[in-house]
Order: C-alpha cells, then structure tokens, then sequence
C-alpha cells in the first residue's frame, strides 16, 4: 500500500474528528479515497459525516468499481448535518 494512504488511515484510526477534518483536508481528493475505499462501510460513514456534501462527492469521484447506492443510503447521506462554521473553525478559515 502506498505511504501516502497509511497516512491517510494513520490520521483516520488516531485523530479526533476535528483533526481528522484539518489534516485531511491538506491531502488530494483521490488520495483519501484510496483510503477510504480500504474501510469497512461504517468507518467510511463516519468520516463522510465529518465532510460537507461538496468534499465527499469528490471524494467519491475518484473511486474505483463503485457500487450504486441504494435509496435508504442516499436518504441517510442526505440526512447527515453539516455546519459549515464549525468546519470552517475545524480547518483554519
């Protein structure tokens, strides 16, 4: 596995959420999905809930052999709050 993508996993297994969210965000979308693509669905979840919709969909355009999304986990992504001054606070702007 590349280095880059143990890093990535390094800072999602160690960081709390708001670090996670900082230190990912100095990283290229493509990369973090290589990582993410290595976790259990849940763990995937749990960090798309930290992201805005804008991220985590380019995130997902990186992915490899994508399988389509059922209704109930497009509702549950859709459902996901997101309060963008706290993730502004989170990286710095």
């Amino acid at each position: 596995m590349p280095e880059i993508i143990n890093e990535i996993l390094e800072i999602i297994s160690t960081a709390s959420n708001e670090e996670i969210v900082a230190r990912l965000s100095d990283y290229h979308p493509k990369d973090i999905a290589d990582a993410l693509q290595t976790l259990s669905k849940e763990d995937r979840e749990r960090i798309y809930s930290l992201f805005d919709t804008a991220f985590i969909a380019e995130i997902m355009s990186f992915y490899d052999d994508v399988e389509e999304l059922s209704k109930e986990e497009r509702d549950m992504i859709a459902s996901i709050p997101f309060n963008e001054e706290n993730y502004m606070k989170a990286i710095g702007v």
